[in-house]
């Protein structure tokens, strides 16, 4: 079983909580895992610009954020995970991501299911 943790920053224009409307994803950090192994087979970080080198993990650098986003969504589609997890990943990270997708008018985006014609759709569960 593949499992893969990811965790997005964003940054914030106004020194508030950011919106996707108008704050940019500037990095999203990936660790993959078989389940039962020692160790993690990728660690990455995807991000928007430069940053500085991470010990043990490959930084892939973008200049344009929605080039980073659609870079991400191609290695979660390959990564093929079966479980992917995070902290608090369904109420923040993934709707921000695909909310910002749509703010930059990113068709196709939220294409995430391995049924690759079906859009992945934010939903209260209540």
């Amino acid at each position: 079983m593949r499992i893969l943790s990811f965790d997005i920053e964003c940054a914030n224009s106004e020194s508030k909580f950011p919106s996707p409307k108008g704050d940019p994803v500037i990095q999203i950090a990936n660790v993959c895992q078989i389940h039962g192994e020692d160790g993690p087979f990728i660690r990455n970080v995807f991000c928007f610009k430069q940053c500085a080198p991470i010990l043990g993990t490959q930084v892939l650098s973008f200049e344009r954020e929605e080039d980073m986003l659609f870079a991400w969504r191609e290695f979660v589609r390959l990564v093929d995970p079966d479980v992917i997890t995070g902290f608090n990943i369904n109420n923040f990270d993934f709707p921000y991501i695909i909310e910002r997708a749509e703010a930059l008018n990113m068709l196709n985006f939220s294409k995430f299911s391995r049924i690759t014609s079906m859009q992945s759709k934010i939903r209260d569960s209540c």
